[in-house]
């Protein structure tokens, strides 16, 4: 039972309205294009943490060595 709107049957607020092909198509595109992008800076991110740390391990270990 629908209790915020008690008076729309359900089947009218499940019934989405269609999708043309070419709107289809647009937004399979931008979905895709925004999952590459997520890729890209992923990677980016991935690359950066992996040169911190390098540069966090080489710090430490000039830290340790005593003259």
């Amino acid at each position: 039972m629908n209790y915020f709107t008690p008076f729309l049957p359900q089947g009218v607020l499940l019934r989405l309205p269609p999708i043309s092909d070419e709107r289809a198509r647009d937004l399979e595109e931008r979905l895709l294009r925004s999952f590459r992008m997520r890729q890209r800076i992923q990677r980016r991110a991935e690359a950066a943490m992996l040169v911190i740390t390098g540069f966090v391990f080489a710090f430490t270990y000039m830290a340790q060595v005593s003259p």
